[in-house]
């Protein structure tokens, strides 16, 4: 109860910050089409994390799996050069061979993060989040929304860790 009660103080905050980022975000230029490895990661982990929890979520009041399905939808190709970006980079740290099985492993690793949930948004909070980021245009302001909303990373990165 307490999680929750402590979310729904910082929706308003949450929401503010947000609109912050995503109004600097999109005044960003977009002259990259495609973006950092970082930024691929960033956009990458964003899409597991919204995608999870959608899942996570699809039994409440708050479903939305129709949410995220239309982020998907809107964000399908940078998206797809996030992943793609990502597997070049595996490759050149593992092999070409190895490299399919550390993109799984990554990909496992983010969703076992956010089977049980976000860290501190609820359903909610998600649903707003997604329906707003699915209306955004360009990764710059997916990115910049990850970095709010993701919590922040080891000091290695998922994509270049080997087990």
């Amino acid at each position: 109860m307490r999680k929750v009660a402590g979310a729904r103080k910082a929706l308003p905050r949450l929401a503010g910050v947000l609109a912050c980022g995503l109004f600097i975000a999109t005044r960003m230029s977009q002259a990259a089409a495609m973006p950092t490895v970082d930024g691929a990661e960033q956009l990458h982990r964003l899409d597991v994390m919204l995608q999870v929890t959608s899942k996570h979520c699809s039994g409440s009041s708050s479903d939305f799996r129709s949410a995220y399905a239309a982020f998907s939808q809107a964000h399908r190709s940078a998206i797809a050069k996030a992943a793609q970006q990502l597997r070049a980079q595996l490759v050149q740290r593992h092999g070409s061979i190895a490299a399919a099985s550390a993109f799984e492993r990554m990909n496992a690793r983010l969703a076992a993060q956010y089977r049980g949930g976000h860290p501190w948004l609820d359903c909610e909070e998600l649903q707003t989040v997604t329906r707003g980021l699915a209306m955004v245009q360009g990764s710059a302001t997916l990115i910049e929304a990850a970095d709010q909303i993701l919590p922040k990373r080891q000091a290695t990165r998922f994509a270049t860790t080997r087990d």
